[in-house]
């Protein structure tokens, strides 16, 4: 009994903690309630959160436009999975055009920023992470330094 109390303290005491640190961190409560809110509402779907779902028109299993068909279907990739990644998927993971994926600078500049996103240490999918790295790996054969960056001191 005595451990069941201690142990209901230890929480109340942890959670007026998190509490006042956020208030004070962000000036008020109703404050910080709206940067979690925020926080929570940009990782998590629009259908698992409350009063995300009521603000915004979400297509249901109900609605008659969730079911339509693509515009065009062409401008969705079909592929993926092979054993070794082609070129043309590297270029649509990294959002590459023909003459992008040959300068170096434009192709380690798309890798940085789409990993920048998706990194596991961040949040992100390794699987996805993996198929970033694959990409780059795929076009960066490739690719040829710019002509006008300066030549390397030695």
């Amino acid at each position: 009994m005595a451990l069941l109390l201690v142990v209901a303290v230890s929480l109340g005491v942890a959670t007026a903690g998190i509490v006042g640190r956020s208030v004070v961190r962000h000036g008020s409560l109703e404050a910080a309630n709206q940067h979690y809110r925020r926080q929570l509402s940009a990782n998590l779907p629009p259908t698992a959160i409350p009063w995300r779902a009521e603000q915004e028109e979400i297509a249901t299993d109900d609605d008659p436009d969730f079911l339509r068909p693509v515009e065009d279907p062409k401008s969705q990739f079909s592929g993926g999975f092979e054993e070794k990644m082609p070129l043309e998927e590297a270029q649509y993971i990294l959002g590459l055009t023909d003459e992008d994926m040959l300068n170096e600078r434009k192709l380690t500049s798309a890798h940085r920023r789409i990993m920048a996103r998706n990194h596991p240490d961040r949040g992100g999918s390794l699987f996805l992470a993996s198929k970033i790295n694959e990409a780059k790996a795929v076009l960066i054969p490739f690719a040829s330094k710019p002509s006008d960056s300066p030549p390397k001191k030695q």
